[in-house]
């Protein structure tokens, strides 16, 4: 196993940046998110909505239990067709800018919520809903080559590399009104399963007589588990419990406001850090590659002088060292804050909302710590047209930069009461052009039961 181990390690590290060698002339809310509204916003005066008590809102379910699951993967120019084809062709244009990777998924085996009563009268406090998430699974990862390394130019100390996590937690969402402000809020304890953020540094540069390539990696995986009891030759293979230091938590919080009877505005922010996830133990791999053109005299190659090869190219990896650490490492889950508005403004299609939304990010599994996000979908009531029955069959369409990618949605749901199915389909990418192309795929599923 810890052969194993070492190997994807260094081909990590390794062989993606030695790809490079032939391209001379070669960012919940979630990864995916199905939006399936709890409640419609119903103006509380009739005045303001003369068709109001002609609409039939589904009341929602009492006791409900949630399964759901998404997965995604994306890049900036390979396509699945790519992918599953027996030749690869590669556009040396096309990774000019560098290339990029990502994938992640969210497994939600179970959630249990219960609805206590309808929307409170207007000026009231009242909880709505409780819940109960319980062994939620988030995976997420990117590998990044900047166009620099790609194209060989010149360059100091350029971070890149992969970054990955895994994390999984219990939440309490409660759902509460004050006045008129709908309050969402999601208590999480969460723990680290793994860690790792980009550890290559890139140097590319004229020196006396010649150019130099250097490649400087420590990649350091951290984890709430024994990785050297589960991955070492000498380890027993059972990584043992995860101790109480190893667990976080963080708030995640959804605030709305009705400004008007057909517009309302939001705030979410998602994992608000509250107690780090203290990791002790680590696998850390390191080394160094080089590549010095100063160093080649034609003479020396023609008399074969030994040890030439030495000082123009050399590698030093070292083998995969496990550790616990003194003092611990303090991760936090990233973070995302999105300003929103829902907004129905015609009149006469108000089975249409519009929700647009801008935002920004803080995660460190990227070699740039922060990001702008946002977007715009729109969301269809399909049987309020003609038959007001707004919550019942939803179609959302969407175009949104979240999680450092584009991704180009369509989502529908169906509630029919005691069964309510969610199923969504994108094309995504890091590239705005490329999640046009079919350069990656998201997919999503989402089922309640209950009464």
């Amino acid at each position: 196993m810890y052969g194993k181990l070492k190997i994807l390690l260094t081909c990590l590290v390794v062989l993606f940046p030695s790809l490079t060698l032939w391209a001379q002339d070669m960012p919940p809310p979630p990864a995916h998110a199905i939006i399936l509204p709890d409640e419609i916003f119903v103006p509380e005066d009739p005045a303001d909505w003369e068709e109001d008590e002609e609409r039939f809102l589904l009341r929602r379910r009492t006791v409900e239990v949630v399964f759901g699951t998404d997965l995604h993967i994306a890049s900036d120019f390979i396509t699945m067709g790519d992918i599953f084809s027996e030749v690869l062709e590669i556009d040396v244009q096309d990774i000019a800018d560098g290339f990029r990777f990502n994938f992640g998924a969210n497994i939600s085996p179970m959630s249990v919520n219960v609805n206590i009563n309808d929307r409170p009268s207007a000026g009231g406090f009242g909880i709505v809903g409780i819940g109960l998430d319980i062994a939620h699974v988030s995976v997420t990862g990117n590998m990044a080559l900047p166009g620099n390394v790609l194209t060989f130019q010149e360059t100091t100390d350029e971070l890149f590399g992969v970054g990955a996590a895994a994390f999984v937690d219990v939440g309490v969402p409660v759902l509460f009104y004050v006045r008129d402000f709908r309050v969402r809020v999601r208590p999480a304890l969460f723990t680290t399963l793994f860690h790792a953020r980009p550890g290559i540094v890139y140097s590319f540069g004229p020196t006396d007589g010649g150019q130099r390539l250097e490649l400087d990696f420590n990649m350091n995986i951290f984890s709430a588990l024994n990785l050297w009891e589960l991955f070492d030759d000498d380890g027993s293979g059972n990584p043992g419990g995860i101790p109480a230091r190893a667990f976080g938590g963080d708030i995640s919080l959804d605030v709305q406001y009705p400004i008007l009877p057909w517009l309302s505005a939001g705030v979410n922010i998602t994992n608000i850090p509250f107690i780090p996830s203290n990791l002790n133990h680590f696998a850390q791999l390191r080394g160094n590659v080089f590549f010095d053109t100063s160093y080649i005299y034609l003479g020396d190659i023609m008399n074969d002088e030994g040890g030439l090869m030495d000082d123009v190219f050399g590698t030093s990896i070292e083998d995969v060292y496990f550790g616990t650490l003194a003092n611990s490492q303090r991760i936090l889950r990233p973070f995302t804050m999105l300003f929103y508005a829902e907004a129905r403004p015609f009149y006469n299609l108000q089975f249409i909302t519009f929700i647009p939304s801008l935002g920004f990010s803080i995660n460190n599994l990227y070699p740039r710590l922060f990001a702008l996000e946002g977007g715009l979908n729109a969301r269809f009531d399909i049987l309020n047209i003609g038959l007001n029955l707004p919550n019942v069959i939803m179609a959302t369409v969407g175009i949104n930069y979240n999680d450092r990618r584009w991704r180009n949605s369509l989502d529908f749901g169906f509630n029919l009461r005691v069964f309510e199915l969610g199923l969504g389909i994108s094309s995504q990418s890091p590239s705005f052009v490329g999640s046009f192309t079919g350069a990656g795929i998201g997919v999503g599923l989402t089922l309640k039961f209950g009464w």
